[in-house]
């Protein structure tokens, strides 16, 4: 059984529920439940809704084996929590914390004391909420993607610009990504909005201080460095959810990936990364002069 709990965006609390399961064959498979709206995030209030999803759906808690949720004190407490409750009942309801949470909360803690990277994310967070709560931004920059044609396309990697999330810190490569394939677009963006006028003076700061922060060279390194660390941890986090990897497996992803940034930490990989860098920057934009000088 896999749950998590979560705030929608009515404010109301909804407790997601799925389930796993072996075939005679073998075979993994898994199942999603639905939706439950709870009253309240206490242990004993989404322990009687995961019982009661059970119940409706015509499964027995004896033939449970596993549960999977994240690490909060209400899910995974020793005495009272979500798991320790269900345990009473099925005691071979082995309790795990969720791999991809885990592997979240790590990517978090190993990128909190770079403020380069932190400043960055900061930024790139800023240049999408522009874009993205706004219709007449988002049509300008359609419409000058529509102009201009790209110097450089990754095939991998949507056009667009992807939300930055404030707590899943497993889908940042694909926003600095979208950032650097419109960063062109992007800048005449701003410089269009600007020369309209008609802007309120917290927004028409928030633009100039984005078009600041563009054109410096701190900001693209580290956007081309986020990028190059979040995709290794994005695609260990897709990796791990899929609903036929099994523990052995998703185990040994998650060295691999290690073994692989461990890899490029070193002074040869950084010059190679560090020429990247200056090759796609002068293909873009004229910013780091002021850095070279």
């Amino acid at each position: 059984m896999i749950a998590d709990e979560y705030s929608d965006i009515a404010n109301k609390e909804q407790l997601s529920i799925n389930v796993r399961w072996i075939d005679d064959k073998m075979e993994p498979h898994e199942d999603f439940l639905g939706f439950y709206e709870i009253p309240n995030i206490k242990a004993e209030t989404i322990d009687k809704a995961l019982k009661d999803a059970l119940i409706r759906s015509q499964l027995s808690i004896r033939d449970l084996r596993g549960q999977c949720y994240d690490g909060a004190s209400n899910m995974l407490r020793k005495t009272s929590g979500v798991a320790r409750r269900i345990q009473e009942i099925q005691p071979k309801a082995f309790d795990t914390h969720c791999h991809c949470h885990s592997l979240s909360l790590s990517i978090k803690d190993s990128t909190k004391n770079c403020p380069l990277l932190n400043t960055a994310m900061s930024t790139s967070k800023e240049i999408v909420t522009l874009i993205k709560f706004s219709p007449k931004r988002e049509k300008i920059l359609g419409g000058v993607k529509s102009n201009v044609e790209c110097d450089e396309v990754d095939n991998n990697a949507s056009p667009g610009l992807a939300t930055f999330s404030e707590t899943r810190w497993t889908v940042r490569a694909g926003c600095f990504n979208g950032i650097f394939l419109n960063y062109k677009e992007l800048q005449e963006t701003w410089a269009e909005v600007l020369a309209e006028g008609g802007l309120q003076s917290e927004v028409r700061a928030r633009i100039i201080g984005m078009q600041a922060q563009m054109i410096t060279f701190e900001y693209f390194f580290a956007n081309r460095l986020g990028y190059l660390l979040f995709s290794h941890t994005d695609n260990l986090s897709r990796a791990l959810q899929s609903t036929r990897i099994c523990a052995t497996e998703g185990h040994r992803l998650a060295k691999q990936t290690v073994t692989v940034l461990k890899k490029i930490r070193n002074n040869s990989s950084f010059d190679d990364f560090w020429q990247t860098v200056l090759r796609k920057k002068n293909s873009i934009t004229d910013i780091g002069n002021k850095h070279n000088n």
